[in-house]
């Protein structure tokens, strides 16, 4: 006996259906997720999205040999979250958790996970996606962290050097 167009149908919502429920059941763990000891605001596993997204923006150079990887943006972000109230503060981390989980259907890995090449072209897409909402929480992020970059004692000689105002003096 065929199936009627009806079970097909029906068959067809079924993955989108599993697909929104996962969703759902992530946000909810992770909107409530401990700090992590040594963050006031941020778990380990912001903390390693932050650091990976900080070494593919910032990668170590001639230039600039600091890598932004190892500039501890994350505590940087960390302390600039103090300002924030505490229900934005929880939807930005939320929103650290969905950008590292972005590409784990195209790349079978979180952010954090992924190769500094890999880090990189996901990190250009973004940066270059259609998707307002998208691209608009990376920039927020990398520009946030830039300034923690742009201040770290390591990247001011190399930054001063580049302008007359006394940068970093």
């Amino acid at each position: 006996m065929a199936p009627t167009r009806r079970q097909v149908l029906a068959l067809l919502a079924v993955p989108p259906a599993l697909a929104a429920m996962g969703a759902v059941g992530a946000g909810v763990a992770w909107w409530g997720q401990p700090t992590t000891a040594g963050y006031r605001h941020l778990s380990v596993d912001e903390a390693a999205f932050l650091r990976a997204l900080a070494g593919a923006a910032w990668p170590a150079t001639p230039a600039c040999p600091l890598d932004g990887a190892q500039a501890d943006l994350d505590r940087f972000l960390d302390a600039s979250m103090d300002t924030l109230p505490p229900t934005p503060r929880q939807a930005a981390r939320f929103g650290l958790h969905a950008l590292d989980a972005l590409p784990f259907p195209l790349h079978g890995a979180p952010f954090r996970a992924l190769d500094l090449q890999a880090r990189q072209e996901v990190l250009h897409g973004w940066l270059d996606s259609e998707l307002m909402p998208l691209r608009t929480a990376v920039l927020s992020t990398v520009l946030l962290l830039g300034m923690g970059y742009t201040i770290h004692p390591d990247a001011v000689a190399t930054f001063g050097s580049l302008y007359k105002c006394r940068y970093g003096a």
